[in-house]
């Protein structure tokens, strides 16, 4: 549905699979600025030189606009921050990507793999030259902060161990990327990487 070849080409349900009705597909997603819109593509198209279809699917910047035209068309199939449908519960219906339904749990386990982490990146020499860049970081990850600012924000907290580990590598000021080439975690998963880091 979302590859380049799709596009104005894939325009019924029934296209997508025989027994489906022959209604138009409606589709929805980010615009081509936003994080999600990049990494769905990476994921989904599997090659971030090859973008997803976009003449024909509708675009915002603004996830609430998508949950509006995912919503009021049964026809519509989107994608969005998870939030988002989290407070749309009554009006969406998530779809599980193979079997696994993004929960807070699964997400955070990264069963459910359309989800991915988000970082932080400090730089270690604006760390000692900088008065405000120590006081801010340390503040952004204290245990009591980093939980009260994801959840204000809307993501999901991370595992305790995991947001051990992340505190315990700025602390010990280890630099470098936990990730391969690929952009998988080295290691298999995000907190496996971390310990092999450190």
């Amino acid at each position: 549905i979302w590859e380049p070849a799709a596009e104005g080409k894939i325009t019924q349900w029934s296209q997508v699979r025989s027994d489906w009705p022959d209604s138009e597909l409606s589709l929805y997603g980010p615009g081509t600025e936003s994080g999600t819109y990049e990494f769905f593509n990476e994921a989904i198209v599997g090659n971030e030189e090859e973008v997803s279809r976009q003449s024909d699917v509708e675009m915002s910047e603004d996830d609430n606009v998508l949950v509006q035209g995912v919503s009021g068309d049964e026809n519509a199939f989107g994608y969005f921050g998870f939030s988002y449908y989290e407070n749309n519960l009554d009006t969406l219906r998530a779809l599980a990507v193979d079997g696994v339904k993004p929960t807070e749990d699964t997400i955070r386990t990264g069963e459910y793999l359309l989800s991915r982490p988000l970082f932080i990146y400090v730089n270690t020499d604006a760390l000692k030259n900088n008065k405000a860049v120590k006081p801010f970081v340390d503040f952004y990850v204290s245990e009591q902060n980093l939980n009260r600012l994801v959840q204000a924000a809307k993501y999901v907290t991370l595992p305790a161990s995991l947001a051990q580990e992340s505190r315990a590598q700025y602390e010990d000021r280890t630099t470098g990327t936990v990730f391969t080439e690929e952009g998988e975690p080295k290691g298999g998963d995000l907190e496996a990487a971390l310990k092999q880091s450190q």
